[in-house]
């Protein structure tokens, strides 16, 4: 590595450290794309292939059908959750179309009081936690901040729910989110599914850096049957791809199967799984009919995740209260989820 890169790098690190996350991405965005910095689309290949998703998912459905599946999405939600929809599938369709997004689309206001706050919590966290180097925890807001959507889920209910039951992570990644869980919530056991070698390697550091005794690694993918599969590597966004002949073999479960030969007790089921989380939802309905979990679900990677998990779920289970949350500040359409709870 070359002085000058040694001196960049430097000086990325220092910024990192010492700016608030949602500052030290805005610097970087300007820096990297100025004087125009809203044509930054091109620089994320992974974010334009899922707007490209949404978009051929418009041009085929047509206006009036996208209309009706809208109706449908948002019928019972809060005001918050309609508005989140409608912020993230315009921005979707923005990105497609022009191939940029504006500034402010990229990091809408937030108060200050507020991100002083976050930013004070998840410092004092990281300290306490004392996760591996690769587990920033002032960085990932979504996990250490809202608890992936737990944040949004009454006290009582995850009190009831938890206390001696076990947690389904689908997408375990390094273990960021089985730490999280982990350390903050306690329950029985922890079962992280991560297919990918290489992340599955980091999770299985991460539990024995921590001493997590309650998290279970599962080298396993999930969807709505047992088979084989191929798993297009992308660090944190590894998708499968059935009909690909690149990529990493890897056995895929469905979570009712596993619940059954393992006797596990689901209090709760979160999924960031790159687009399978519909065909995991269909392959864990009656897991949840059974278990009624606190779901926790992304549902911005596909329009079939957006607009079909919800009613799928509204019409097998009874009685949960759903809402849509985005707990990233610092992208347009990230870590948008469906959260939804038994009202019982």
């Amino acid at each position: 590595m070359d002085l000058y890169r040694m001196g960049a790098d430097a000086y990325y690190n220092a910024f990192k450290r010492f700016l608030r996350p949602r500052s030290f991405h805005m610097l970087t965005q300007v820096l990297k794309n100025a004087p125009e910095f809203d044509r930054t689309i091109h620089r994320f290949p992974a974010l334009m292939m899922m707007a490209r998703r949404f978009s051929d998912f418009r041009d085929r459905q047509g206006d009036e059908r996208i209309r009706s599946l809208f109706q449908g999405l948002t019928s019972g939600l809060d005001d918050q959750s309609i508005h989140t929809l409608s912020e993230a599938w315009d921005a979707y369709l923005m990105i497609a179309d022009k191939d940029r997004i504006p500034f402010d689309k990229w990091y809408p206001p937030l108060e200050k009081s507020f991100e002083e706050e976050m930013d004070r919590y998840l410092v004092a966290l990281g300290r306490s936690l004392k996760p591996p180097a690769y587990i920033d925890v002032r960085h990932f807001p979504d996990i250490f901040f809202f608890d992936s959507g737990l944040s949004y889920v009454p006290k009582s209910t995850i009190d009831a729910k938890l206390t001696g039951r076990d947690v389904i992570d689908c997408g375990g990644y390094t273990g960021d989110t089985s730490l999280m869980y982990s350390r903050k919530y306690s329950p029985r056991r922890i079962y992280a599914f991560e297919p990918l070698k290489e992340n599955f390697a980091r999770l299985n550091y991460t539990i024995g850096h921590c001493s997590l005794s309650n998290v279970v690694p599962l080298k396993l993918a999930l969807g709505s049957e047992k088979k084989t599969s191929m798993l297009i590597p992308r660090d944190s966004g590894s998708y499968l791809d059935p009909d690909s002949a690149d990529g990493e073999p890897v056995e895929v479960d469905t979570i009712d199967s596993f619940v059954e030969k393992t006797g596990a007790e689901p209090a709760l089921i979160k999924m960031d799984i790159e687009g399978a989380e519909l065909d995991a939802i269909k392959g864990a309905l009656g897991t949840i009919k059974r278990f009624r979990p606190i779901l926790s679900i992304a549902v911005y990677h596909t329009p079939q995740d957006l607009f079909m998990i919800k009613p799928l779920l509204e019409s097998e289970v009874k009685g949960y209260r759903f809402m849509v949350r985005k707990l990233e500040y610092c992208d347009p359409v990230a870590e948008m989820f469906l959260i939804a709870y038994p009202l019982d």
